[in-house]
């Protein structure tokens, strides 16, 4: 390839290109040459060293990865020479989040309280349902990048198509996906019980869905006072936060015995 075709093709000038032709000619490559200045204080395979033992202990400290550098290789560097090789090998500090310790002894407590005020197969009549909405277009709000880099922009659309849909689950199975209004209140909400829950405990609780604690959140439609279902849960003497039975509209219109 001639001079001018190279300088169509990249851009650059022709000296520009002339002398890099001619450094590769004498040199064999286009690195840069040998030039004077103090050399690195760490080898590349003590550098990895140092990341690796930054990386491996949560305890571990600039000054103590220092101190060890000293003791087993002979190598005298201060904490700033750690720091700045921890950042060129991509490393970046972060605080680490508090939360309490979960010791044994706060294990047995748990279990404790949960055999206590739950008596034995009580999970086993537990029906749990819940809500879910599943839009196009949805992202996480942030990705793992490497230090000094940026995620890149995602597209975003106003009003993305969306999609809400209602389903139980129990220790004995599940009932399928059912398509929900993308508001729904409780009226509408009640009438999901009874048309779709009911046939679908048949299947599940072998025909005589009769004895099971039904579970729900505190969504508005659940709880409404105009909800007739949210009504009779509100007044029944079986109701504690989070765990209702069967209100008297539903178990009325259940299959096996009342």
């Amino acid at each position: 390839m001639s001079y001018a075709a190279m300088q169509r093709k990249f851009g650059y000038t022709r000296d520009f290109i002339a002398r890099w032709w001619r450094r590769y000619q004498e040199t064999g490559g286009v690195d840069d040459a040998p030039r004077s200045g103090r050399p690195k204080a760490l080898t590349p395979v003590q550098r990895r060293e140092v990341a690796r033992s930054l990386k491996r202990k949560a305890t571990s400290s600039l000054r103590s990865v220092a101190k060890r550098m000293k003791t087993e290789h002979d190598v005298i560097v201060s904490k700033d020479t750690i720091q700045r090789v921890a950042i060129e090998e991509g490393l970046v500090y972060r605080r680490r989040k508090k939360k309490p310790r979960l010791t044994d002894a706060h294990r047995e407590a748990r279990r404790r309280f949960a055999r206590r005020r739950r008596p034995r197969g009580f999970w086993d009549r537990v029906m749990w349902c819940d809500e879910a909405s599943f839009a196009l277009y949805s992202l996480t709000k942030g990705e793992w990048v490497e230090a000094g880099e940026e995620p890149a922009p995602h597209e975003t659309v106003k009003w993305p198509p969306r999609i809400r849909v209602w389903a139980a689950i129990s220790s004995r199975g599940k009932t399928p996906l059912v398509r929900i209004p993308k508001k729904m209140n409780a009226k509408e909400y009640e009438t999901l019980l009874v048309e779709k829950l009911i046939p679908l405990m048949r299947d599940i609780f072998d025909g005589s869905p009769d004895d099971f604690v039904f579970m729900q959140d505190g969504d508005g439609c659940h709880t409404a006072k105009k909800s007739e279902t949210a009504s009779i849960w509100k007044a029944s003497s079986n109701f504690t936060p989070g765990q209702l039975t069967p209100p008297t509209s539903i178990r009325s219109r259940m299959p096996g015995p009342s």
